[in-house]
């Protein structure tokens, strides 16, 4: 398993386009569960390959940014 410092927001060295849902837990920092649901509910941009989630990683930063805007009009 990669270190979570070479999973950075970057795409510095040891940043992949293509995540695994528990590449995006440690990401976000959140329980692993909570990813897999999160993309079972269409709330987190997500695409399934065979059993696994994937998750581009431009997808999810694209949808952090969302998310702090969303939050920023409440």
């Amino acid at each position: 398993m990669r270190k979570l410092e070479e999973i950075t927001a970057n795409g510095g060295p040891g940043a992949r386009e293509i995540m695994a849902a528990k590449e995006v837990a440690e990401y976000l920092d959140l329980h692993l569960l909570t990813v897999h649901k999160l993309a079972r509910e269409g709330r987190l941009p997500a695409f399934k390959v065979g059993r696994d989630w994937r998750f581009r990683r431009s997808s999810i930063e694209d949808w952090i940014k969302q998310e702090e805007m969303q939050r920023r009009r409440r």
